[in-house]
């Protein structure tokens, strides 16, 4: 019988100011795939999830590819 495997990835809510922070700095293929989506977002990602405050990171529209950018880049 083959194993199973499951990934799971954290949803709205696990958004915080400064996450993934330390990752982007000393992983240069976690840095890359950071920047190839947070350029894909018409504001900057990167800037509200490191310097912004909660209640702005909390957007749906911002903490929805906040997660899954740095879910993506933590995964690969």
């Amino acid at each position: 019988m083959a194993e199973k495997v499951a990934f799971l990835f954290p949803g709205q809510g696990a958004q915080f100011v400064g996450m993934g922070e330390d990752l982007y700095r000393r992983y240069s293929l976690f840095r890359s795939i950071v920047d190839q989506g947070a350029s894909q977002c018409p504001f900057d990602l990167k800037k509200v999830m490191w310097e912004g405050d909660e209640k702005e990171l909390s957007k749906t529209a911002i903490s929805q590819p906040a997660i899954l950018v740095i879910s993506y880049a933590t995964f690969s």
